[in-house]
């Protein structure tokens, strides 16, 4: 039988080298389109990608985002499949101590260290394209992970507070009708970010807003959109991105453990993502682009925003992780009033953005 076999796989051998091109040609019509022209994918296999949630964008859900841009990704290069798990940084930190390990992750700025990511075998070329003043994870000269998606704070005020600041973002909050209006309460932006408006005292939560027991808010853009949707007609409030300041930074890279065939491909997903194309789509989740692609909004809100960030202030993601709970610390300070504690915030917070 074996003999058999081989020697009928030298007679069509010799039969496609010896038979004339017009009967080739002809044979070409029985097999489906591409069967005989599309050549085999350089890699087949599956890349394990764990989508860390630590904030949620204006609107939508980013895993879900996240899986459409990676089905598009797979679709252009055969044989390779991504399977996006989204979870918290508790589901997170829960599965990292039993030892489980993906091949990449999306992770938010100053999560993961250095040494749980692989330097990427090429820097992805749209690194060039990012805003100015968003960092890729880089070291000793390698890339480890690229940004490719952002959000960010926002400071609500009531039409009386509004008046009282010309329907402009106010350069300190420490003037007495704005500083009053800022009633004690749980944060919902972070201790850095009131910091960085020069506030004392703690800016009272999104819900105390609502609900009219204060005059003024800080929010993320999650919480703003929330307002936005259950307003009734009984809450007009203004909303203004209060700086260009942002850790809701989003990045992508190859975990540790990845071998390099699969790095190459999380790089070819990083420049995927950073393509104009994807990031315009950023739009529909009122999340804004890593790089400057033009982004189409429903909402003006959204699209100053986005205008108003061509610039922003955003940590290096590996000095975030190292220095964020100090940085936190010292903003507390600086809200509680506490002598020195504003300088101190400020060197440290110079230090995270890499300056």
């Amino acid at each position: 039988m074996r003999v058999l076999r081989a020697v009928l796989a030298l007679l069509i051998a010799a039969f496609l080298l010896l038979a004339p091109p017009r009967l080739l040609r002809g044979l070409a019509g029985v097999f489906p389109r591409g069967v005989t022209e599309q050549e085999p994918p350089a890699w087949e296999g599956i890349i394990e990608l764990w989508h860390i949630v630590d904030f949620r964008a204006y609107q939508g859900s980013v895993t879900q985002h996240l899986r459409a841009q990676a089905d598009a990704f797979c679709r252009a290069h055969p044989g390779v499949y991504i399977e996006v798990t989204g979870m918290s940084v508790e589901a997170f930190e829960q599965r990292y101590a039993r030892g489980e390990r993906p091949d990449a992750y999306s992770f938010p700025c100053g999560l993961l260290y250095r040494e749980q990511l692989r330097p990427l075998p090429e820097a992805p070329e749209g690194i060039a394209a990012l805003r100015g003043g968003l960092h890729a994870a880089e070291a000793d000269g390698a890339v480890y992970a690229v940004p490719y998606l952002m959000s960010g704070y926002f400071l609500l005020m009531d039409p009386q507070s509004a008046l009282l600041t010309g329907g402009r973002t106010p350069a300190s909050l420490d003037e007495a009708p704005l500083q009053e209006a800022l009633e004690a309460g749980r944060l919902e932006a972070p201790a850095v970010y009131a910091a960085l408006l020069g506030l004392t005292g703690e800016p009272a939560e999104a819900g105390a807003f609502r609900a009219g027991r204060a005059g003024m808010a800080l929010a993320d853009a999650r919480a703003l959109g929330d307002l936005r949707r259950a307003e009734d007609g009984n809450l007009l409030f203004d909303a203004l991105p209060a700086t260009a300041y942002t850790d809701q930074v989003q990045y992508l890279g190859a975990a540790a453990r990845t071998d390099e065939t699969r790095a190459a491909i999380v790089a070819a997903l990083c420049d995927f993502l950073l393509e104009d194309a994807q990031q315009a789509q950023l739009s529909s989740l009122g999340a804004l682009p890593a790089t400057g692609a033009d982004a189409a909004y429903a909402e003006r809100l959204l699209s100053d925003w986005n205008a108003a960030c061509g610039e922003v202030v955003s940590p290096d993601p590996f000095l975030y992780q190292r220095h964020r709970e100090a940085l936190e610390a010292d903003a507390l300070r600086a809200l509680s009033g506490e002598g020195g504690a504003a300088e101190a915030f400020y060197e440290r917070l110079a230090l995270v953005l890499g300056r």
